[in-house]
Formats: structure tokens, C-alpha cells, sequence
């Protein structure tokens, strides 16, 4: 069965429907029929009830692969239903009702996140400002400030704290005991000058070499929250918390700028450890970039399934994740851990390593926080996340296990 819904007002929805075995090439005439319609255009993907029908948990996890494939491959919106047992016409429904498409769902403040950060006001710590100056070491030889004493006893400190091998080669060096040096990255350097003068975030200030290829930050002389988390009382943490949480209130008020839908502030490129290593192109629309996250989530959902059926042969499979998300791009940190929180000295929160920085939905400093601290395999408890969620924020129906994971 195939069938297109054209819709004759522009405030319409366009429903296309058609099996879920049904050849591309129907699909796309189908799609090139109500090419001309408004962007609230959706495909209805019926008999998904012959998707494992002996095994309604392995169903799901395939109608959840299904749904997200074709989302990213066909460029709009999916629903997979069942005609005969009304599987998926709830979602149909709210889809049609809210009409929403591609279009940015505001965020709602409840009157708890007004509460929360009203307490966090009160709590939050004192900020300050350094300013060091750099002109003598841009005129020196980097690789004459690596490997001095200092360094290598740094490194070595590094190392043993991250459970690092001894092999490993670091990516910062701390040259003068006030400065650490770093590969130059105008993607860093970006995000920090955006933020140093939207915000009142203490932000080092960042000086690069005469040839561009390193750039220098001031030290911080204090702990990362990593190590100096279990060490304080119980106050502190929640003052560290309160601040934190008014931190990324101010990151998530600045402007976006013109032209720019999501991902990083120059060119638009998304990476972050939600997308490994790679660099991603601009997407056209934050409905593309919302399609593709979807659609790397399920290939990690079914990779972890993979790994679930292995481990507990004949045990039914959990329900596939259904996060409830605003999509609106925010600036955010992109890589908000507790080893890039710095306590120092005198009692300021200092964020560093600005690398990942860019405009991307606000779950996505939810979902960093407990991810790479597991991934590090750092012991976390529910307290640790219950701090990370109180700055972040919570999103409805999270799960660590809505994390996308690409194949390449």
C-alpha cells in the first residue's frame, strides 16, 4: 500500500503512507508528489507488527532502528504503526496535533528551575579575573619549554591521577608556573573570546605563537573537581553546584549567531563525544541535525543490544529509550566533566578546555557529565549525577543509554 495525503492549506500536515517494505523508488515519487507542500511532511510506515512478531521486546528495538534510518535517509519525520493493535498511532496523533516539523521547541522554565536558581544565586562563589602576561614565552622556542622539570613532573601527576600509561603522550604542557601550553586551535580560542565577553565566566585569556601553531593559557593553581570532589564538605559541593548551574545559565543566554543553525560558532561543524572524533558538515536545518542524532542513538541502542543478548541469553530486551528533548541549539561547553572543573585557591570555579564548544541542544551537557566519567571508567554514584543533573538540568526520560554512537 501506498498512498500520499496532500495537504491544501499551508498550515496542513502532508501524511505519506506506505509499507514498511515498500521499494525506494515508490517512496521517492511519493515524496516528489508532495515535494511542493510545507515542511510538516511525514511518512507513516505501516505492518511493523511482522517485525519479530514472537518477540514483542526485539520488536521494538528494530521499530526504533527502523523509525531513525528512515528519518536520516528520507529527510523527514518517521512514525512506524500498526494498524491492527494501534501501535504507534498515539505519537501519529500528538505529531499531527502539535504540527511541529522542524521547528524549535521553546524551552519551558518550570517554577523549580526558577527556584533552583534563585537558591544558586545566594550559594554561588565568589568569581575573579587573572590576567598574565605571555610576550616573553611567544618568542621562544616551544619545543625548549616542553620536557623541562617542571613538565615532566606535571605530566607524571597527570598520568597517575587519569590512570594514564606512562607512555602516553600528552597534549598540554605546562611551561612557566603560570602558563600551560597547547596545539593551537581556533575553535577553542573562538569559544573562549565568545564567551569571556558575553559572559562573567572567569575565562583565561589565550595568547598563540607568531606561527600559529601553539597558544598559551594561563595555570590554574587549584584541583580538579575530580580530585577534589570527596574531599569537601558537603556545603562546598553545593555551592560548586550553585555556581556551576549559573554558569551555564549565562552560556545558554548568548546570542546565536546570524546564519548559524547548530555546531560550532565559525563554520558550523559538529563534533563533540557524542560524534567521536569526527567532523561532521553543517546541517542545512536543526531538523537534519535532529534526524541524525536519532539515527546514530539507535545504531548505539542496537550495538548495546547486541552486547545485552550476549551477556543475558534469553532475557527479553529493555524498551528502547524515549527521551523527551528540546532541540533548541544553546551555547554549550560540549565536554563539562568534573576533570575540566577546576577549584582553585581562592575559591573560584574555573571551566577549562573549550575545544567542543558550540550551539547544541541543552541535554547535551546532561548527557557529557555522567558519560565520559563512565567511560573513564571514574566511580560515579547517584549522588555525583544528582549534582551533574542540578546544574545541567534534567531531561524527562533520561537515560545514559541515548547516547549516539556512529559507525564511522
Amino acid at each position: 500500500m501506498e498512498m500520499a495525503i496532500v495537504p491544501q492549506r499551508s498550515t496542513d500536515v502532508a501524511l505519506i503512507v506506505c509499507d514498511r517494505a515498500a521499494k525506494k523508488s515508490g517512496i521517492k515519487a511519493l515524496l516528489d508528489r508532495v515535494a511542493p507542500s510545507p515542511p510538516s511532511t511525514c511518512f507513516v510506515f505501516t505492518n511493523i507488527g511482522l517485525l519479530s512478531p514472537g518477540c514483542p521486546s526485539d520488536r521494538a528495538t528494530k521499530v526504533f532502528r527502523l523509525k531513525a534510518v528512515k528519518e536520516y535517509t528520507l529527510g523527514v519525520d518517521c512514525f512506524p504503526v500498526d494498524l491492527t493493535t494501534n501501535e504507534g498511532i498515539n505519537d501519529l496523533v500528538n505529531y499531527i496535533a502539535g504540527c511541529k516539523g522542524d521547528t524549535i521547541r521553546r524551552p519551558h522554565f518550570s517554577f523549580r528551575d526558577l527556584m533552583i536558581d534563585w537558591i544558586s544565586s545566594i550559594f554561588a562563589l565568589p568569581v575573579r579575573q587573572i590576567d598574565n602576561e605571555v610576550d616573553a614565552l611567544l618568542k621562544s622556542d616551544p619545543a625548549r619549554l616542553k620536557n623541562t622539570d617542571l613538565d615532566v613532573q606535571w605530566a607524571e601527576d597527570l598520568k597517575r591521577r587519569f590512570h594514564l600509561s606512562p607512555s602516553t603522550s600528552m597534549t598540554v604542557w605546562r611551561v612557566s608556573p603560570s602558563l600551560v601550553m597547547k596545539k593551537f586551535d581556533r575553535f577553542e580560542i573562538t569559544a573562549m573570546d565568545f564567551v569571556r565577553h558575553g559572559t562573567t565566566l572567569p575565562v583565561t585569556r589565550v595568547r598563540s605563537s607568531n606561527d600559529r601553531r601553539w597558544m598559551f593559557t594561563e595555570y590554574i593553581d587549584g584541583e580538579t573537581l575530580l580530585d577534589c570532589w570527596d574531599n569537601l564538605s558537603i556545603i562546598r559541593r553545593f555551592r560548586v553546584a550553585c555556581t556551576l548551574r549559573l554558569y551555564l545559565k549565562q552560556l545558554r543566554s548568548l546570542p546565536r549567531p546570524p546564519g548559524l543553525t547548530v555546531g560550532e560558532l565559525q563554520t558550523g561543524y559538529t563534533s563533540s563525544f557524542v560524534f567521536g572524533d569526527a567532523l561532521y558538515a553543517p546541517f542545512p536545518s536543526l531538523g537534519h541535525f535532529r534526524r541524525f542524532c536519532n539515527y546514530a542513538a539507535s545504531f548505539g541502542w542496537v550495538l548495546r543490544m547486541d552486547e545485552f543478548r550476549r551477556s543475558h541469553p534469553g532475557v527479553p530486551l529493555p524498551s528502547p529509550p524515549r527521551p523527551s528533548i528540546d532541540w533548541t541549539p544553546v551555547f554549550t561547553h560540549g565536554d563539562l566533566h568534573r576533570s575540566n572543573i577546576i577549584l582553585d585557591r581562592q575559591g573560584t570555579v574555573w571551566i577549562i578546555d573549550w575545544a567542543e564548544a558550540g550551539f547544541f541542544p541543552r541535554c547535551f551537557e546532561t548527557l557529557v557529565m555522567p558519560w565520559v566519567e563512565s567511560s573513564l571508567q571514574i566511580p560515579t554514584s547517584r549522588v555525583r549525577f544528582g549534582y551533574c543533573w542540578g546544574m545541567a538540568g534534567l531531561m524527562e526520560g533520561f537515560t545514559i543509554d541515548w547516547v549516539p554512537v556512529l559507525p564511522i
